[in-house]
């Protein structure tokens, strides 16, 4: 057989072993590994949507709006933004869920900041948050009346609505 048939080939075994692994009928997948997609994605070159002189504004926006006597407001806006800009996770994830408590902050001196968002197929993501993120979240929670660092039993929305409550998906868009 050709090279194209034997990729294939490798790639249809490949992805058999992944899915006996990920439903349990597997403990382990001897088969991680075996295809060549590291080389077909050789050339990908990830390129920004937005443009750095526009996150750059964004950044000082931001900025400006909290340095003074920032109200609970610009602090919740400073929270976001840096959450976003920072995490990776998509404002979805960011919405408050009730039913798993979701997303939640937890803030160590061995881990720093860690962000546990629940993502696509329902899979907890746990994403570690640069150190820059840990003076925006403590001042917002501050100004929330919350503590700084988090209680590991807090179950309270991320960010807050307007009306009370926690802010949706549609709020933090």
């Amino acid at each position: 057989p050709g090279e194209k048939s034997q990729a294939r080939a490798l790639a249809v075994v490949s992805s058999l072993f992944e899915y006996w692994h990920s439903t349990g009928y597997l403990q382990g997948n001897p088969a991680a590994g075996l295809t060549a997609g590291a080389r077909a994605q050789a050339g990908f070159a990830p390129k920004r949507f937005v443009p750095a002189q526009l996150l750059q504004r964004c950044d000082d926006w931001i900025a400006q709006s909290v340095a003074g006597n920032p109200g609970l407001r610009e602090w919740r806006r400073a929270a976001i933004w840096t959450v976003f800009r920072t995490s990776g996770a998509r404002l979805a994830e960011l919405a408050w869920n009730p039913t798993e408590k979701m997303p939640h902050l937890t803030d160590d001196a061995t881990n720093g900041t860690v962000l546990t968002v629940l993502g696509k197929g329902n899979k907890f993501r746990l994403i570690p948050l640069p150190s820059m993120t840990t003076p925006v979240l403590e001042a917002y929670r501050h100004a929330r009346g919350l503590t700084w660092p988090i209680t590991a039993l807090e179950e309270v929305p991320l960010f807050h609505g307007d009306k009370g409550g926690a802010l949706g998906a549609r709020g933090l868009y």
